[in-house]
């Protein structure tokens, strides 16, 4: 199971979002694809994440996030033990924010500028099969 989290100011009609869910469909895994429309106000995302996830085994879930999607995909990950692949993603939202809690000398593992999409690929590919052809 994909869950596919958009990031901030984005929907789940995005295109990357949406390539994604096509790409699956056409390999017949389409039904393990979702993506839930987030909120701008973090509480509000959080909660339609932990929505999303109460519906799942989480042993089937991995996470996929971009830009402010890829942040909460990591701080799920972390929390639950989940797996996550990370496009882009947003490595500092959090600052003054009250509702994400990270220790200063914590702080610096979030703070990289990309995760290498062969390393994605790999995941996916080691999850659902050969998806390149």
């Amino acid at each position: 199971m994909i869950l596919y989290l958009h990031g901030f100011n984005s929907t789940p009609d995005s295109r990357k979002a949406q390539t994604l869910h096509d790409y699956m469909r056409r390999q017949g895994l389409g039904a393990l694809f979702a993506c839930p429309r987030l909120p701008h106000r973090p509480e509000q995302a959080v909660d339609a994440i932990e929505r999303e996830l109460a519906q799942r085994d989480p042993r089937s879930v991995t996470l996929v996030g971009s830009s402010l999607g890829g942040f909460y995909a990591t701080w799920f990950a972390e929390r639950r033990n989940l797996r996550a692949v990370l496009i882009q993603p947003a490595v500092t939202p959090y600052l003054g924010s009250p509702v994400f809690e990270i220790d200063r000398p914590h702080a610096s593992e979030l703070e990289f500028e990309a995760v290498l999409l062969l390393g994605a690929i790999e995941h996916l590919a080691g999850q659902f099969g050969e998806l390149v052809q």
